[in-house]
């Protein structure tokens, strides 16, 4: 059930509210299920609601799903998983912070950093620097609010959570609450120095929620202090970080007197709302809470607050001697920053603190890596009495032992510039030299340099020399490139090649195709037709990019002739064909009946029609052409019979394998038997064309004299009956 509530409000609610001290200010925000804010006016002791202006609506993606306040800046999630923030009654200051993730219980501490809960994550963020980090799992589910009461964060759950922000897994639980769910945990004000906390729980009898009375130092909950008319998902008030809405001293700083410098002191002070606090010592009155100059003595300080609450405390300002000290300097050597500072502090009192140039003070009095130059010396001792000096670090530099340096430049690559030093003779205690830091080196060459600048130092047992030298670049001797291209021999096909001849160019030189490794290979093969991006890299790893073209293959139609030789219908002769071609992509051959033929040479064919592909040495089709081999009988014999050869040869040479019958077109069925000696018939057909090749039950049969029956039937319906032998050889 609570889960469900949870789904469905989210109610959390921080609010900070003034009920005995009508002067107090106050501002409670609250957020209502149909997206709008409101502000909650309990300073009457009554639930009073007050209309709110969202200025960030129109800028704002999903439902207000929770909020906090930290003194006028008000941050709210939504149901999208994002975080804004606005300062109140200043239009125009809507932010979007960060993508914090479906999340509730959103609080604020008194240094307004954030906190919320994801699922049992505790999470924090930091608005002032961007910085958004979760901290840990809580061991306990997040039913409602997350609070901060005298320092410590508490998460409404099973009961209250004491929440361990270092180690939230240690998280306990605080107090148990019976007979009560409270989804929203509220710090009221009740004077300028107290806070009480009341939950909000959904009203059992009605669409509101009620107003619970939380004694969190008996840990007991008391009475209903009042009831919310509307449906709330949450609420934020000023003092949900913890903070009173009474003064609170956060930083108190007293300065003695330093010898006849007078002293003087600062006093900053914080209120949960952005009220100003007036600051008042000898009867003067600023804002700054800073006052100088004040001698010796102790003063007391009033405060009072914009929203009426006061406070009050009392300083000493104390005298001690002004500080004195000794300064002594040694000078910086060859430029190299080696200069020292040694302070020997006179008058003051220990420990001492020493800063140079405004950087982060030092305990040492030793300062050492000074270049030479003017510089600002501040000293501070334990009472805080300060000495302001200036030191002066003098210079002292021999001459370079360098005579000249030759500077060749680099190529279009990074490692091809060159320098070489001449060093002076004598050139006493030279150690060598170095090259953008790194070892010294006695041989006076520095090879394998980029374009650009780069950092020499001359090395001597007393100095190092810096200085800049800039490697230009050398134009590159521009390659020439050319392509002999082997297209694919078909198209679709992946056996085209090209040939790159490279001249005019620094060797050796490597190859990279559509970005592969180089290499010297000047020769590619299997390749498609298309586009290929080619790099060149010369001996001095200057690169060249071309972009080649490798073309598809193009039919040309060749010039076809055809020589046809008729098959004979009674000695079962087969036809002939004889194509030639001629063409671009010769030489040529010629597929029929399954055959493949070189252009010019002769097929037997039987009679019949046949379409004839053309195909390129390179075994592409590029034209297909009919051929027709008609059926005669050049010996006078009538072509409606039928005849069957005398021998046949079943060895698989192509020629005269098969032993079938020759019938002309005037037979519509027919049924061939062949017999062995035995009168066992060997083979049956009633297809044309088909044949016996000398085999039973896949056994070849032994070379010998067999018998042959064949029954026609003709268009006519008259039946022929042929007989004979055949002679199988083998």
């Amino acid at each position: 059930m609570k889960s469900l509530r949870i789904l469905r409000r989210m109610l959390v609610i921080i609010i900070g509210i003034f009920l005995a001290l009508k002067g107090i200010g106050q501002k409670i925000v609250l957020a209502t299920d149909i997206n709008t804010f409101v502000e909650l006016d309990l300073s009457s002791g009554s639930c009073a609601i007050l209309p709110l202006q969202n200025p960030c609506m129109n800028q704002t993606s999903g439902q207000i799903f929770s909020v906090a306040l930290h003194k006028d800046t008000l941050y709210y999630s939504t149901t999208a998983g994002l975080l804004y923030s606005t300062v109140l009654n200043q239009p125009g200051t809507c932010k979007l912070l960060v993508n914090s993730g479906i999340s509730n219980a959103l609080t604020a501490d008194k240094n307004g950093l954030l906190y919320w809960m994801r699922g049992t994550d505790l999470v924090q963020y930091d608005p002032h620097h961007g910085v958004l980090r979760t901290i840990g799992t809580v061991p306990y589910p997040s039913a409602g609010d997350l609070i901060f009461y005298n320092d410590k964060l508490y998460l409404a759950s099973q009961g209250l959570v004491e929440i361990n922000i270092n180690n939230p897994a240690a998280s306990v639980v605080y107090m148990q609450t019976p007979n009560h769910d409270f989804f929203g945990l509220v710090s009221i004000p009740v004077s300028c120095s107290n806070n009480k906390i009341y939950g909000i729980e959904p009203d059992r009898f009605g669409t509101g929620s009620n107003l619970v009375e939380i004694d969190m130092d008996n840990k007991k909950v008391l009475n209903t202090l009042c009831s919310l008319p509307e449906s709330i998902w949450d609420a934020a008030s000023i003092t949900e970080s913890g903070l009173l809405q009474g003064i609170q001293v956060q930083n108190l700083a007293v300065q003695a007197q330093c010898g006849t410098v007078p002293g003087n002191v600062l006093v900053q002070a914080a209120v949960a709302s952005n009220a100003g606090i007036a600051y008042t010592l000898n009867n003067i009155t600023n804002a700054t809470g800073y006052f100088n100059p004040l001698g010796p003595g102790q003063y007391s300080i009033h405060m009072r607050s914009a929203d009426g609450c006061a406070a009050d405390t009392t300083v000493q300002v104390k005298q001690f001697d002004a500080l004195d000290l000794t300064m002594v300097t040694t000078k910086d050597t060859c430029a190299s920053g080696n200069g020292t500072l040694k302070i020997t502090p006179l008058k003051g009192s220990s420990p001492f603190s020493f800063s140079v140039q405004g950087q982060p003070a030092t305990s040492s009095p030793d300062i050492t890596g000074l270049p030479a130059g003017a510089y600002r010396l501040n000293v501070k001792d334990v009472n805080r009495c300060n000495l302001d000096t200036t030191f002066t670090i003098g210079a002292v530099s021999p001459p370079v032992p360098l005579d000249n340096i030759k500077i060749l430049a680099a190529s279009c690559t990074p490692t091809g510039g060159e320098v070489t030093l001449t060093y002076s003779s004598p050139a006493p205690g030279l150690l060598g030299a170095s090259m953008d830091g790194g070892a010294v080196q006695a041989t006076p060459v520095f090879g394998g340099l980029a374009s650009g600048t780069h950092r020499l130092q001359i090395v001597t047992t007393s100095c190092r020399y810096d200085s800049i030298i800039t490697i230009a670049v050398q134009p590159p001797v521009v390659p020439v490139i050319s392509f002999t291209n082997t297209i694919p021999g078909c198209t679709g096909r992946n056996d085209g090649a090209f040939k790159m001849n490279v001249s005019n160019i620094t060797s050796p030189f490597t190859v990279s195709v559509n970005n592969s490794a180089f290499s010297a290979a000047t020769t590619y093969t299997g390749l498609a037709a298309g586009q290929y991006k080619v790099a060149v890299k010369d001996g001095t790893q200057c690169i060249w990019n071309v972009q080649h073209t490798l073309n598809d293959f193009v039919i040309i139609p060749p010039v076809i002739s055809q020589q046809i030789t008729p098959a004979e219908c009674w000695r079962s002769q087969p036809g002939k064909a004889k194509l030639t071609v001629t063409g671009a992509d010769a030489p040529y051959s010629y597929e029929v009946n399954g055959r493949n033929y070189p252009s010019g040479q002769e097929s037997t064919l039987p009679a019949g029609n046949y379409q004839v592909i053309i195909r390129t040495a390179r075994n592409c089709p590029v034209d297909t052409v009919p051929v027709v081999i008609l059926q005669q009988n050049t010996t006078g014999a009538p072509c409606d019979t039928a005849y069957v050869p005398t021998a046949f040869t079943p060895n698989n040479d192509g020629k005269n394998d098969l032993l079938r019958p020759v019938v002309n077109g005037g037979i519509v069925s027919f049924i061939f038997r062949v017999y062995n000696r035995y009168g066992q018939p060997v083979f049956t057909t009633t297809t044309a064309g088909t044949g016996w090749d000398g085999r039973l039950n896949n056994l070849p049969q032994p070379a010998g004299t067999y018998v042959w029956y064949l029954e026609c039937i003709d268009n006519q319906q008259r039946k022929r009956e042929f007989k004979g032998s055949v002679v199988l050889i083998r």
